[in-house]
Parts: structure tokens; C-alpha cells; sequence
């Protein structure tokens, strides 16, 4: 009776075992499959946050291009704000002007005009640059 109770004891084992190995074949094409998917997947987050520390890295250079050509164009346009030279009769002009005075007074004017001309051409060109230049 011992005998059969070990041979059945043996039977129990040795089926054991088979399905111990079936159980730990399929754990192992699981892990693996698992594994690959993993690396699969690092492989396309690692590509994918090239990519976007790439695009990030150029956006900050034209930022960067962007801010100096605004600071350059508003500087400009401040520049020309602050030259305003006009011509030197404008300092002159008499307050209570005599007819001898007249002709003198218009060739000023027209003097003024054609600077206050080139001047506005000048400074619309600035502003202009200025309020178009982008961050």
C-alpha cells in the first residue's frame, strides 16, 4: 500500500513539474513580449522627445533672432526720434515779423518743410520696422 501511495505521490509530482514548466514557458513569451514592447516603446518616446527638444531648441533661436531684430528696429526708430535736428532759422523766426522779414521767414518755412518731409518719411520707415518686428 506504501508503495502505490508513492508511485501516486510521484505521479502527482512529475505532472507537476510538466505543468510547472508549461506555466513558466508561458511567463517567459509573456516577459519578453513585454520586453520588446517596452523597447519598442522607449525607442519612439526617446525619438519623438528628440524631435520635440530639436523643434524647442529652433524656436528658442528664432525667439532669440526675433527679440534682437525688434530691439535693433525700436532702437532705430528711438534714434531718429531723438535727432531731431531742424533747420537752425527755425530758432530764429521773429515773433513779431516786419515785412523785411517775410521772405526770409518763408524760405524757412519751405526749408522746414522739406526737412519735416524727409524726416516723416524717415521716421514712418522706423516705426514701421519697429511695430512689425515680432518676439
Amino acid at each position: 500500500a506504501l508503495s502505490s501511495i508513492g508511485e501516486e505521490m510521484q505521479k502527482i509530482l512529475n505532472a507537476s513539474n510538466v505543468s510547472h514548466v508549461e506555466d513558466q514557458d508561458e511567463v517567459n513569451r509573456v516577459r519578453e513580449s513585454f520586453a520588446r514592447c517596452d523597447d519598442s516603446i522607449s525607442i519612439g518616446n526617446a525619438s519623438h522627445a528628440v524631435t520635440k527638444e530639436e523643434a524647442h531648441a529652433t524656436c528658442r533661436s528664432s525667439e532669440s533672432e526675433l527679440l534682437q531684430s525688434k530691439t535693433t528696429d525700436c532702437g532705430e526708430y528711438k534714434l531718429v526720434m531723438q535727432s531731431l535736428d531742424p533747420p537752425n532759422c527755425m530758432g530764429s523766426l521773429p515773433t513779431n515779423p516786419q515785412h523785411t522779414d517775410l521772405a526770409a521767414m518763408l524760405s524757412c518755412v519751405q526749408q522746414t518743410a522739406a526737412w519735416w518731409h524727409e524726416f516723416n518719411a524717415t521716421a514712418t520707415n522706423s516705426a514701421e520696422s519697429c511695430d512689425q518686428a515680432s518676439t
